[in-house]
């Protein structure tokens, strides 16, 4: 853990045997963390102190979260999900999925969708773990790439099928299907009410209102790769970044480009907003571009020390955290400077957390730093 604004260790413990796949925040000043060890650990935010140990799962941890009402709900690769309470004990062992399972949601409904591998792969529980409906919606053999809360005890799933499929939780009912893309789809957004964006390998973007009756994507331009990530820059503009080395300014209205930016090589690792106007992209070849939305122009190329940067965070508004392999580069982005930079881990940092004080890092030589 490292606390600002000197980045001064405040705890490090060597937490696991093997990589730490993830860091949450917990109620009550509390985090917890989940590895590759098979293992889920709770520890105090304050101090460092290690609270509670939950084990039980037989292959790594791949993600977890905190329930509504503070269990936590863990998915590993052994194929199950479990849930336990604070003190590490489990209160239920939810079994049902082939493959591993890769993540959960809790809706508004208190229902629990899941995602694994393969076909039968999204699963909805009630919120003591007790298996209510399988969706075989999807193609056979495809793989569900992800899920998001669409409200009112509704989901929404997207798969290698290149298809989306809207669902009711509460009667395992299939709404919609979103059918458009060619190769799998990566992601999706809402971007408004009953307004969707989606995007994929094809290396386009989807717009999708779900208040027609005949539901058609919205969208011909398209990057030459596949894209990473998109955010909402404001209610008109859409950003996109690609493996194809550029960035993209989309009109949410009707999918098309806009602005497209490119200063660096290869793959636009991660990028982040900056006070409602800039952009601040990482690179492959180690620099963060920071960029001028509106107007398209490349205000400045942060150095990152011949590592490419692979995270990105804001803090304190004017300031950029960046992770560059297993160090910690902080800029100041009204003078363009490195604010503080430190070699943070023996090993490739895998996860930071920002909390309103301090930073938490984890990394594959199993450490915590906080």
């Amino acid at each position: 853990m490292w606390s600002g604004p000197d980045f001064n260790l405040k705890f490090e413990t060597k937490a696991h045997e093997d990589k730490i796949n993830g860091v949450i925040l917990l109620n009550d000043n509390k985090f917890l963390s989940y590895s590759e060890d098979k293992l889920l650990k709770v520890w105090g935010l304050k101090d460092g102190r290690l609270l509670s140990t939950f084990s039980g799962h037989e292959d790594e941890v791949y993600s977890a979260s905190q329930l509504s009402n503070s269990d936590i709900i863990s998915c590993s690769g052994d194929g199950k999900l479990r849930l336990w309470n604070l003190s590490g004990e489990s209160k239920a062992v939810m079994s049902g999925h082939e493959y591993s399972v890769w993540d959960a949601i809790q809706l508004e409904n208190q229902n629990i969708v899941s995602r694994s591998a393969l076909q039968g792969g999204v699963k909805i529980w009630d919120k003591d773990g007790i298996l209510l409906f399988t969706l075989n919606g999807h193609s056979e053999g495809s793989a569900i790439n992800g899920l998001m809360n669409m409200g009112k005890g509704r989901a929404l799933s997207w798969s290698t099928d290149g298809s989306l499929r809207l669902f009711d939780s509460n009667d395992g009912s299939e709404k919609y299907i979103l059918r458009g893309h060619v190769d799998p789809v990566q992601g999706a957004l809402e971007i408004g009410p009953k307004l969707l964006v989606s995007w994929s390998y094809d290396g386009a973007l989807k717009l999708w209102d779900l208040s027609l009756k005949d539901i058609q994507s919205k969208g011909s331009d398209k990057h030459s790769d596949q894209v990473r990530m998109i955010s909402r820059f404001n209610k008109d503009l859409l950003i996109s970044s690609s493996w194809d080395g550029s960035i993209k300014i989309w009109s949410s209205l009707n999918g098309k480009v806009v602005r497209t930016l490119k200063a660096g090589f290869g793959p636009v690792q991660d990028f982040v907003i900056v006070n409602s106007s800039c952009v601040v992209a990482a690179t492959w070849d180690s620099f963060a571009d920071v960029w001028d939305v509106l107007n398209g122009k490349l205000v400045a190329r942060l150095d990152c020390l011949n590592q490419s940067p692979t995270l990105l965070k804001v803090f304190n508004e004017n300031k950029v955290l960046a992770v560059s392999s297993n160090r910690l580069i902080t800029w100041d982005l009204e003078t363009n400077s490195i604010f503080y930079q430190i070699e943070a881990h023996a090993e490739e940092i895998t996860e930071i957390c920002l909390f309103e004080h301090c930073v938490v890092s984890c990394a594959e030589d199993g450490t915590i730093k906080s």
